[in-house]
């Protein structure tokens, strides 16, 4: 069987290893599943999300904001490299000529 012939090739310690559903990250889907959900392969129909700790609207709202200040942040660093990554090819195209 094509399934022995995979298994034979791996190492003997991952032979022992089973396939668990891990909820928010993956989920072995039957026909069934993927029938019942109109044949979608969204994996979020299957997989769910993980049980987390509740935020309250105010704490959402903190985490939001840093993360805001954090991309504006990230933005500006990325346009200045832009600029100088711009700069020295033209400082190449240029020197080169």
């Amino acid at each position: 069987m094509a399934t022995e012939r995979i298994l034979a090739t791996r190492p003997l310690a991952a032979r022992h290893l089973r396939y668990k559903d891990i909820p928010g990250l993956c989920k072995a889907a039957t026909l069934a599943d993927i029938a019942a959900q109109g044949y979608s392969l969204n994996p979020g129909r299957y997989v769910g999300v993980v049980p987390g700790a509740d935020l309250s609207d105010e704490d959402f709202q903190e985490k939001l904001q840093a993360l805001n200040e954090e991309l504006v942040g990230l933005n500006a660093q990325a346009r200045e490299l832009e600029e100088r990554i711009g700069e020295n090819i033209s400082d190449l195209l240029f020197t080169e000529a």
